[in-house]
């Protein structure tokens, strides 16, 4: 890894079952995201968009191939140590906001770093909501903010560690045309003027057309990686073909392809709290990780509003 590569994964392999009924996520992928650069992850239902990501954010482990964030290779990390550099160096931005309902939009910013015993200084959080053109809000809960304000304050929370690398899984998924395009205005400007480094998965050529670089991937590999500007037609009309190719059903050694998750709102979260139920030090890892949405979301946690006023007591 060069100290201009942020993420490298290399020869990257990810399998699913045995025998007949293996399915083939990543077929030997290698690809590196440089600093300060802004990617989209483009391609049809099944071609591993999402597993990509999990490689890539050390949310899965694959079965061969090496994956490095930051500098750190995350080969032999312990689950531990994996949760350590997902907190400190990984900001995630989910289609759904995943804020707790209660809790106002700093409080949602501070609660990553106070899940994990830290309390993070009060300018860093208004710091972080004023990135996102947010500093009205600070006291604002989701119910009183618009989809694109709720979105800014998931993106402010994904900053407030100031991490090496953005994932951002559909950002834009469930935000209108005028309110995406604001997203992507913040996104496109927290890479021009603060050099942070953002890896989209979208399905969106729109969204897409505003990152410097496009890759595209097919049954498990990369069918192209663009890095000149694009518009919003070419990229629709390169998805287009990959999709009338057959990509998703293409056997492999034997092995069918596994489709993505199809089109899951929070598929990040959802494969993180999978890989959590996994890991031997299940409760720690809850506790101090980005898994806090299922935990603090959950109707016998902070979003049932007895706990949530217990939480606004630790403020």
């Amino acid at each position: 890894m060069t100290t201009t590569q942020t993420v490298v994964l290399d020869e990257v392999r990810a399998a699913y079952g045995d025998g007949e009924r293996r399915l083939v996520a990543l077929d030997g992928v290698s690809v590196a995201f440089e600093r300060g650069t802004f990617t989209a992850v483009m391609g049809p239902s099944g071609s591993g968009k999402s597993t990509l990501l999990h490689c890539a954010a050390g949310l899965e482990r694959p079965a061969e191939g090496s994956v490095a964030v930051d500098g750190v290779v995350l080969d032999d990390l312990s689950e531990d140590d994996l949760t350590r550099l997902r907190r400190d160096r990984i900001g995630f931005v989910f289609q759904a906001f995943n804020l707790v309902s209660a809790l106002t939009a700093e409080q949602n910013v501070s609660l990553p770093m106070r899940l994990a015993g830290r309390r993070p200084r009060a300018a860093d959080v208004v710091a972080a909501l004023a990135a996102v053109g947010l500093t009205d809000r600070l006291r604002h809960r989701p119910s009183e903010l618009s989809g694109g304000e709720q979105q800014r304050v998931a993106i402010a929370r994904a900053l407030i560690s100031r991490p090496a690398v953005v994932f951002a899984d559909e950002p834009t998924g469930a935000l209108d045309s005028v309110t995406s395009r604001h997203v992507l205005d913040l996104l496109r400007a927290l890479v021009d003027e603060h050099r942070q480094t953002v890896v989209m998965v979208t399905h969106d050529p729109v969204a897409a057309a505003r990152a410097d670089r496009v890759v595209f991937l097919a049954d498990g590999r990369i069918a192209d990686d663009i890095r000149q500007a694009q518009t919003a037609e070419d990229i629709a009309a390169r998805t287009t073909h990959l999709e009338k190719s057959g990509v998703g059903n293409t056997v492999h050694s034997g092995a069918t392809t596994r489709p993505d998750e199809p089109e899951a709102p929070a598929s990040v979260s959802q494969r993180e709290e999978t890989g959590v139920r996994r890991s031997a030090h299940h409760d720690s890892v809850r506790r101090s990780d980005h898994t806090y949405e299922r935990e603090e979301t959950s109707p016998d946690r902070a979003a049932n509003r007895q706990d949530a006023d217990h939480l606004e007591e630790s403020w």
